[in-house]
């Protein structure tokens, strides 16, 4: 049954045009190499940072958003792409100063996350814009497609970090993110130019 479902949800992805499987693929892995570090940032905030200083953060985060306008106006889909890129490769590098000093570390990633949740809202609007003006019938299908794949890799990362962290420690859960999303980013340098190839004449 679940060897069925997979080639069902590939056979689902297929038939999306080479974008928006991008997107779909991307989306997947997001969604587990995000959860297998979101719990470790969970329990080291509760840690190292004051109720004030979290919600003061979470206060940027969402003031951050509202600058959504002026990024998808102003940049291109391919310029958001490989700043998202950069951003996730820092994102992931950061975490590497856990063993040098967790306070640093949950310090850099909360900053790092106020300029990410502009990169990337943004980035995911100009997607589904160009979904929308290119392939409109295809919206439904998208957006259930993509609730269960970001549902699949968030199950996927929370079930692996679940394990490591109840039977080894926190380091290796880091370990575990740094190496996963080492590889991640190494997929994205590699389709660094993938907008710039596949946008050639099409509506964003």
């Amino acid at each position: 049954m679940l060897i069925r479902a997979i080639k069902r949800t590939i056979n689902t992805i297929n038939n999306f045009d080479k974008v928006t499987r991008f997107r779909l693929i991307n989306a997947f892995f997001v969604a587990w190499g995000l959860n297998l570090f979101w719990p470790i940032i969970i329990d080291l905030k509760g840690e190292y940072l004051l109720a004030w200083m979290i919600s003061g953060f979470m206060i940027l985060e969402t003031i951050m958003v509202k600058t959504n306008r002026y990024v998808v106006e102003n940049f291109s889909l391919e310029t958001v792409f490989r700043a998202s890129v950069i951003f996730h490769f820092l994102f992931t590098v950061t975490a590497c100063t856990y063993f040098i000093s967790p306070y640093f570390m949950i310090i850099t990633e909360s900053i790092l996350a106020i300029v990410d949740v502009v990169v990337f809202s943004a980035y995911s609007m100009m997607l589904t814009t160009y979904l929308t003006k290119n392939y409109p019938d295809s919206m439904e299908e998208f957006q259930i497609l993509r609730n269960g794949l970001w549902a699949d890799g968030t199950l996927i990362g929370l079930s692996i970090i679940t394990l490591i962290t109840m039977f080894a420690s926190i380091s290796y859960g880091i370990i575990a993110f740094i190496g996963f999303n080492i590889c991640f980013s190494g997929w994205l340098l590699y389709n660094w130019n993938f907008y710039k190839q596949k946008l050639k004449g099409i509506k964003t």
